[in-house]
């Protein structure tokens, strides 16, 4: 048992190590209307620029700035979901 300790096994150790905090996002008016529009589900660019009234052409500019943020993941397709 005291091995286990030592050894830094203790599962409820390890379990309480390992909790995520999410940090708020610092984002800028259009990327956080484009973070509000993916928060429940994927969409395409298409759908995504219809939904909220944005040029496909601004549209992709501001999702490649949130996707190399890390805030957003390219999905095949030409869709995107939150990361």
């Amino acid at each position: 048992m005291d091995l286990i300790y030592y050894l830094g096994w203790d599962a409820e150790t390890d379990a309480k190590q390992n909790v995520q905090v999410k940090m708020p996002l610092n984002l800028t008016k259009d990327e956080q209307v484009i973070y509000n529009a993916l928060e429940n589900e994927t969409l395409g660019i298409d759908d995504l620029s219809l939904r909220i009234n944005v040029a496909q052409s601004k549209l992709a500019i501001t999702l490649l700035t949130l996707e190399m943020q890390g805030v957003i993941v390219s999905l095949p397709g030409k869709l995107y979901k939150l990361a």
